[in-house]
């Protein structure tokens, strides 16, 4: 019989009956009704909800309401950013609105339907040049403080803040590579990158008017002509979604394309999110969230009676915590630490477990010791030596293993052998429950 054993910390809980720990949250009022569109974290730390009637703030027990404008009233709520202490919230229709002071606002949690007068309250933008009228994809800001808009159907617009005037990206007159563009980001030169229907298009505006793009395609390394999203790693790297053929790495600096997801078979992404740098978290269209190592390079959906399994994830972010969240279609909002992981193990009553300085796993139980190599476990000690204690030596990185009725063995990490310390050392007994020390002494 198989039994997992749980490694790291989660912070919200588990799903028992999944390898992967996301978690359904729960409020103190229903969420049921809401239909969430987009997730965002603000740099104060919270959490801002997009959904199909509005936007909502959470507070990690309250989903907050903010007032609306008439014009916006149950208009879907389809990008959220900050910058500069303002919250701009773009909509499908095209209309854009904002929240000043956003970190001395007071939030008060709601009080069912009826009206709170504190309620803060979004603005219409209303810029001179006008507003688009196509839905709002993304927001993101330059190095000169430009505000770069996307939608999808009318290309790029940038709000030059100090001539406050709206300039626009488009296919036809500018060389955009499609004006229906689902997402955009910053590069580390100040460059926007926008995923469209024909490839990547990465624009700038070195002065007010002065546009500049330049196209990347499949003749260019792409793996798909549909990009549907991308993303920044703090290495500066640019991370994109496809259509089709999963997830790829692209290098700015040297506009190659460095890693590419293998056998994907999961169809069309919608997010993504990147943990470090051999870690991905990738939502879909039909197949629910998947799980990505990219040293292994093997796509991992969730196991098939997982409530996401087959679920359309709208929006998928990391948390500044390290957190993973995401947003299906059915209105759920799910949250987990990804760094927890449940391990199947073919062994029954654990009883001890530690990593050593190469990284392997160790596992003790009533049934010897055995270390993880790759992904199967070897054998190290046999089937009568009861394993209750592991302690790795700061010193010289041994494995001390304390055992029940036969004393202390020393495994080398190494050649993955033990050997039995004398029964004279240190009078020990022959039952050691714990092992602990410095580089000193033990």
């Amino acid at each position: 019989m198989k039994r997992a054993i749980f490694i790291f910390f989660i912070l919200l809980g588990l799903s028992l009956n999944a390898q992967v720990p996301l978690v359904k949250l729960r409020t103190s009022q229903e969420m049921t009704a809401l239909e969430f569109t987009t997730i965002y974290q603000d740099s104060s730390g919270w959490i801002w909800l997009g959904t199909k009637s509005g936007i909502y703030k959470y507070d990690g027990l309250d989903i907050i309401p903010l007032g609306v404008p008439d014009v916006l009233d149950s208009i879907e709520v389809t990008a959220i950013f900050e910058h500069d202490d303002r919250l701009w919230v773009g909509y499908k229709n095209g209309a854009i609105a904002f929240l000043d002071n956003l970190s001395g606002t007071t939030f008060f949690p709601s009080t069912g339907n009826e009206y709170n007068p504190l309620l803060p309250q979004l603005q219409l933008w209303e810029p001179e040049e006008g507003l688009p009228t196509a839905s709002i994809s993304g927001f993101v800001v330059d190095m000169n403080n430009g505000l770069w808009i996307s939608t999808y159907g009318e290309g790029l617009y940038v709000w030059e803040m100090k001539q406050e005037r709206m300039y626009q990206f488009d296919h036809a007159g500018d060389g955009l590579s499609s004006n229906d563009i689902y997402s955009i980001t910053r590069d580390m030169f100040g460059k926007i990158w926008a995923a469209t229907d024909a490839g990547i298009s990465i624009c700038s505006m070195p002065e007010p008017g002065k546009k500049q793009v330049k196209k990347i395609t499949k003749s260019d390394g792409l793996p798909d002509e549909i990009i549907t999203c991308l993303y920044t790693d703090l290495q500066g790297n640019i991370w994109g979604g496809t259509d089709e053929k999963g997830v790829f790495k692209y290098d700015p600096r040297e506009y190659k394309v460095l890693f590419q997801s293998n056998n994907w078979s999961f169809g069309a992404i919608t997010r993504l999110a990147v943990f470090g740098n051999d870690e991905l978290w990738i939502g879909t269209k039909k197949d629910g969230m998947i799980h990505l190592s990219i040293p292994e390079n093997i796509p991992v959906a969730l196991p098939s009676e997982h409530a996401l399994r087959h679920n359309k994830v709208i929006s998928v972010m990391k948390d500044r915590e390290g957190l993973l969240w995401l947003a299906t279609n059915r209105g759920q909002l799910f949250s987990a630490n990804v760094r927890f992981c449940e391990e199947e193990t073919p062994f029954q009553q654990i009883q001890a477990i530690c990593t050593d300085k190469q990284g392997n796993f160790w596992l003790g139980s009533r049934t010897g010791l055995f270390v993880r190599n790759g992904s199967k476990y070897k054998q190290v000690l046999s089937d009568e030596i009861n394993v209750v204690s592991l302690w790795v030596s700061p010193v010289d990185g041994k494995i001390w293993v304390g055992t029940l009725g036969k004393g202390i063995y020393l495994a080398d990490p190494g050649t993955h052998k033990a050997v039995h310390l004398p029964a004279n050392t240190d009078e020990i007994n022959e039952g050691v429950l714990s092992i602990a020390g410095d580089s000193n002494k033990v």
